[in-house]
């Protein structure tokens, strides 16, 4: 692709260098005070709760994004009425469902049928718990979190799926560990990494951080001093992160609530001593991207040097991080009326600062009644497409200019819409921009 070239000029209301914005997904959960889980699968966002409506259509714990709208996941001859644990394991979606049966809270495996989109539930998968996290490692179902198995109590935490059942994860020796509950688990280094309080009475020693190779069972130079919980972990150029509050390396030195593994040993990420409580990580295009959960709904990234804020945040908790087609999306219990997010998951848009040299965009008038001005020099000959959306996600203006070069400046007459903050996306050749546009009534 042709790299093309601006100077940069704006006018009014636009989004400033290294600022990044929310914008919603459809009308959000409508149920308050939920967990949200996202993954990104078949070409679609799903979500998992105990929610019971999402966007406009009633939803029994799991629907998908596409199409600009949420859609249903027919649940088959399954009453179940809420999801948690998503995992994709062999190209397969996972989940694990709830429902209730004589009184009893029941818990099972379940898989996507691709065909018909049904689910199909697995038998002999029954557990009793709540389940945090579900992971494939060399090609197995790993789930993680605070439960029993049904068929065999001593089974508890951490367990993996054989096809037919579930069993205890051991090493070569025939050792299991005992984890506590599992708050979270990755690959890394091509082993299976999981964050726990351990209870262990081997002779290697582990705190709350545990490494299995599918062999044997590595305590990572016996983990870290950890004065508070441990919540999280990503991987992050080639780095083991754990995020979590107040623990250090060493006792008695600086306490951060960030720390990595490199392979050999422990580092601080003393930029993030200031965070209180971290309750997610993720990385994501070239950065680590932090929410914090005692910052109202706040969300900050690491790009290996400084940590910074975003602009905006999300007034609640965030529960969950996930990626879906190269983008960024947040679930949680949280709602903006200012940016009109509703409550339950977002996205974020991408930042002003182009890796293609952009130096020139300018749109004016902004806020406008109808009319927008658009300017910008290009030194190839490429076609121009610009879009504009609403809150919701929704595209409401489309126009395409063909093999624009040199000094390009449009009037453009925008649809008879509603007052509000809408968003322009300009795409020509490799360059994608984003600029809020406020429309006036």
């Amino acid at each position: 692709m042709k790299k093309i070239f601006f100077t940069f000029s704006l006018v009014f209301l636009c989004f400033f260098s290294n600022a990044q914005n929310w914008a919603p997904l459809g009308e959000g959960t409508h149920d308050q005070n939920i967990e949200i889980e996202l993954i990104s699968y078949d070409g679609k966002l799903f979500a998992a709760g105990e929610f019971s409506e999402i966007g406009d259509v009633a939803a029994k714990g799991i629907a998908y994004y596409s199409d600009d709208k949420w859609h249903i996941v027919d649940p088959g001859k399954n009453d179940f009425t809420s999801v948690q644990g998503l995992g994709v394991i062999k190209n397969e979606l996972y989940a694990i469902s709830s429902r209730s049966t004589f009184n009893i809270l029941k818990k099972e495996l379940m898989k996507l049928n691709r065909n018909n989109y049904r689910w199909e539930i697995i038998p002999n998968s029954a557990i009793t718990g709540e389940i945090n996290d579900m992971i494939e490692f060399k090609g197995k179902l790993y789930i993680g979190g605070a439960f029993e198995v049904e068929r065999d109590s001593d089974i508890e935490n951490l367990a993996t799926w054989d096809g037919r059942s579930w069993k205890k994860v051991r090493d070569d020796r025939y050792y299991a560990l005992e984890p506590g509950e599992i708050h979270d688990l990755e690959i890394f280094n091509n082993g299976l990494i999981i964050l726990s309080q351990i209870q262990d009475n081997s002779q290697l020693r582990f705190k709350k951080i545990a490494k299995f190779d599918g062999k044997n069972w590595d305590n990572l130079r016996k983990g870290i001093q950890f004065n508070g919980a441990t919540t999280s972990l990503a991987t992050f150029n080639n780095k083991l992160f754990v995020g979590g509050s107040g623990f250090s390396i060493i006792p008695g030195v600086l306490n951060t609530p960030l720390v990595c593994w490199d392979g050999y040993s422990w580092k601080p990420i003393d930029q993030a001593a200031d965070i209180p409580n971290i309750s997610k990580i993720i990385s994501f295009e070239n950065r680590l991207y932090i929410t914090d959960r005692t910052i109202q709904g706040s969300t900050l990234y690491f790009d290996g040097k400084k940590i910074k804020k975003l602009t905006q945040d999300l007034e609640g908790v965030i529960t969950t991080l996930a990626i879906h087609d190269h983008e960024l999306y947040v679930g949680g219990y949280f709602g903006n009326d200012l940016l009109n997010i509703p409550n339950g998951i977002a996205r974020l848009i991408p930042e002003l600062d182009s890796p293609n040299g952009i130096t020139e965009f300018e749109i004016y008038p902004n806020p406008t009644y109808r009319n927008i001005n658009l300017k910008y020099q290009s030194i190839f000959e490429v076609d121009t497409q610009i879009k504009l959306y609403d809150m919701n996600g929704l595209c409401v203006f489309e126009k395409k200019y063909l093999n624009e070069i040199g000094h390009f400046k449009k009037s453009i007459s925008l649809p008879n819409l509603n007052s509000g903050i809408y968003y322009l996306r300009f795409e020509q050749g490799d360059v994608k921009e984003n600029r809020k546009v406020i429309i006036l009534n």
